[in-house]
């Protein structure tokens, strides 16, 4: 069944349109977050579902949770409290949106 799934025409369009949707959610939240928080540093990936931003704001997940945004804390990976970790892969249009206005 696991050979049937994988050489399917099927699940090769799945994973291109997946690619393809991944690709321009990333690009839509890093120029959104370059806008509108201009001090956050990150690399933009060439492909994965998560930005590894940092930034000076010591309390930045608390500041995040108060606007309704969930980050990973960067103290879980062995970092400071300044960096955290960002899911841009689940953010479709209307997040996006939502993201605008949580960020103004």
């Amino acid at each position: 069944m696991a050979d049937h799934a994988l050489n399917s025409p099927e699940f090769s369009l799945g994973v291109t349109q997946l690619t393809t949707q991944l690709a321009q959610r990333r690009q839509n939240v890093t120029a959104i977050l370059r806008q509108l928080r201009p001090d956050w540093h990150f690399v933009t990936p060439l492909g994965g579902f998560y930005l590894w931003v940092t930034q000076a704001d010591r309390n930045v997940f608390e500041h995040l949770l108060e606007q309704h945004l969930l980050v990973t804390p960067g103290p879980i990976y062995g970092a400071d409290r300044s960096a955290f970790r960002f899911n841009f892969a689940g953010l479709d249009y209307r997040q996006q949106r939502l993201l605008i206005q949580r960020l103004s």
